[in-house]
């Protein structure tokens, strides 16, 4: 039984993110970022009460839309976290007479987006994955320490229950459940690692550049796109991250410094823009990792499915297609290459776009495929779409 002294914090704090997201709606504080601070605030609670309190908050958030239909009326978080821990819970999934997105704790709108994609029974799949917590995966820096070398050492020093990716080179997953503060590792702050999905990974190794290219990250954010291909350039050629963020890319160079990487520049739009006229038409690659609706990573923020709405959507969609329209007179017009990625699951900001992009701009898909992953019963990987585009001759 979870001690009424750890109740009252989760109740407290989820009545505090309700009024959030009421309040604010799709503008609300990420839940992670609320935890955060919620937990500098409440210092009573220890570290093994924290791992229960924030391990519930979380499981209360992705299991809410199911937990309103079976738990006891009046709704309240304690009786919603009581409901968790009954036979109830686990039976009632099984209830057919349940609407289908109850069943799979999807908010309607996004699960009928969902199986437009998808079709209903891939659908309730995906959501149903997405109500599991996420591993924890990272991905090792080969520039300073190979993934063997690696592994090796956590599993005889730190006695870590880890294995190697199935499909990343350089990944490595945590096994267990257990709480690994990997941020204090010494091996963190050398800049043997970084903390990223394996289908992150993924899609960052579709830049496949070469020694001496040019790449342009356009919405690099703190660059951990870059981070994952900029081994490929051993050091030779550029790299240009660019954000409208300043704070964001201040974060970056403090990450690419400590990855050992010297051979990148950070721009601002106000620097991108002052320096157009030598840059348009001269980069390898061009890599647009656009905002969206972050469809495939609800294990992790699973505060999302509450922000979606079909006008969220569209807001998505049009701003995806204004940053292609900026990024892509940066590409060298006969043999640069545009990188299109999102980390949602939704046709409307994956194939979609690339179909009229390629439309609109007359371009093609290199290979003829994109790549995609998708949550599912096989699948613990986040959701990511990638695709590669070229101009056709």
């Amino acid at each position: 039984m979870i001690k009424k002294f750890i109740k009252g914090h989760i109740s407290k704090f989820l009545n505090l993110w309700q009024q959030e997201l009421e309040l604010k709606k799709e503008q609300a504080n990420p839940i992670d970022s609320m935890l955060r601070n919620y937990l500098k605030e409440n210092k009573a609670l220890g570290s093994n009460d924290r791992k229960l309190f924030t391990d519930n908050v979380y499981k209360l958030v992705r299991h809410k839309v199911y937990l309103d239909t079976i738990s006891p009326k009046p709704l309240s978080w304690e009786g919603r976290l009581d409901t968790i821990y009954t036979e109830k819970f686990a039976t009632q999934r099984k209830n057919m007479s349940l609407l289908p997105h109850v069943r799979a704790s999807c908010p309607k709108d996004l699960f009928d987006v969902l199986c437009d994609s998808f079709g209903e029974e891939k659908a309730i799949e995906i959501c149903m994955a997405q109500n599991l917590r996420a591993p924890l995966t990272v991905r090792v820096n080969p520039i300073k320490i190979s993934r063997e070398e690696l592994i090796q050492k956590w599993r005889d020093v730190n006695k870590f229950a880890i294995k190697p990716t199935e499909f990343s080179p350089y990944g490595i997953t945590f096994t267990t459940d257990k709480n690994e503060n990997l941020y204090e590792l010494p091996e963190f702050k050398r800049g043997y690692f970084e903390i990223q999905d394996e289908a992150s990974q993924l899609a960052a190794f579709k830049v496949k550049c070469q020694i001496g290219d040019h790449v342009l990250d356009y919405c690099a954010g703190a660059g951990g796109k870059s981070l994952a291909f900029a081994p490929y350039l051993k050091g030779t050629g550029q790299i240009y991250l660019h954000d409208t963020r300043d704070y964001i890319l201040q974060e970056a160079k403090k990450r690419f410094n400590k990855a050992g990487i010297q051979n990148v520049q950070f721009h601002t739009q106000e620097s991108l823009n002052n320096n157009k006229n030598k840059l348009v038409k001269k980069f390898d690659w061009v890599v647009c990792d656009v905002p969206c609706t972050g469809t495939g990573t609800l294990r992790r923020n699973p505060d999302l499915k509450y922000k979606f709405s079909r006008n969220r959507l569209k807001y998505f969609v049009d701003l995806q297609a204004s940053v292609f329209k900026e990024a892509l007179p940066f590409v060298k017009p006969k043999t640069g290459k545009i990188v299109y990625s999102t980390c949602s699951l939704l046709q409307e900001e994956n194939i979609f776009q690339i179909t009229k992009f390629c439309k609109e701009f007359n371009l093609e898909v290199v290979d003829g495929k994109h790549f995609q992953t998708t949550p599912g019963k096989d699948v613990e990987m986040d959701g990511f779409f990638c695709a590669v585009l070229q101009f056709k001759n």
